[in-house]
């Protein structure tokens, strides 16, 4: 086996959701190849002689995960679908080929790297807002969102002036009043939608919806602006049919 490890791991641009491992220094004494592990906790198993550890670099969620088996010292590998602003851990074990088998140091180099926070919020999806039912009082509307988070949304009357996402977020209408309606619902799992029904509405009246989501980092990612849905309940039907069949009761001479 190699007599002593790899050092001095170089690691690549971040973002939110990758990590990029370029290359380390071989051992002094050289190496054959490497196997190279990820995990979000510090703890590993090093390989057994003869180990040929299939590479995976979409990141399967937790535990020791190969990402890497092959000869370079300069892998430049990039590993997926990890979460934002969280710290990975990498063990890279060298390897001498004796006779075809793999025969590893097992200390190994350990070196770690953070991805990127998340500072993007959601965005709508499907054609959200958008409305599903209108009826004279009531008014269903639907928000389907990219990611985990909160929607908010205020009504306010038509034509007034339009407020900011923080003020959606609080439940108040431009300048902190005006509103007439507002709440918000936490949505964890995909699909991110939520369908919302406002009641006790005044018939044939025109209304502005003001939406907002933020998603569920810490601290939040908030829109910057809302998304505004214009609508209009329905007038309240006549009757479709007339009284029949009047009965009078005794008649007097004035009555």
């Amino acid at each position: 086996a190699p007599t002593t490890q790899a050092t001095s791991a170089v690691f690549g641009t971040e973002t939110s959701s990758t990590l990029d491992l370029t290359s380390f220094s071989a051992p002094s004494g050289g190496a054959d190849g490497y196997a190279i592990y990820i995990s979000d906790t510090n703890t590993f198993t090093a390989p057994s002689d003869g180990d040929e550890p299939t590479a995976d670099l979409s990141w399967n969620g937790s535990g020791q995960q190969a990402v890497y088996f092959d000869t370079s010292a300069s892998p430049n590998i990039t590993v997926s679908d990890l979460d934002p602003g969280t710290q990975y851990f990498f063990q890279i074990y060298a390897y001498n080929d004796c006779s075809g088998t793999e025969t590893y140091e097992t200390t190994g180099l350990n070196a770690t790297d953070t991805t990127a926070p998340d500072i993007t919020p959601p965005t709508f999806e499907n054609g959200t807002p958008s409305s599903s039912a209108i009826q004279p009082t009531k008014f269903t509307f639907n928000v389907d969102i990219d990611e985990a988070g909160t929607i908010y949304y205020v009504v306010v009357d038509d034509g007034d002036p339009a407020p900011s996402a923080s003020e959606v977020k609080a439940g108040t209408g431009s300048g902190g009043s005006g509103q007439l309606k507002s709440g918000n619902a936490t949505v964890t799992s995909s699909p991110f939608l939520k369908t919302f029904l406002l009641t006790s509405l005044t018939s044939n009246k025109a209304y502005d919806v003001y939406v907002v989501a933020e998603d569920d980092e810490s601290p939040p990612n908030l829109q910057t602006s809302p998304t505004k849905l214009d609508f209009t309940t329905a007038a309240c039907p006549a009757p479709t049919t007339q009284a029949t069949s009047a009965v009078f009761g005794t008649e007097t001479s004035s009555t």
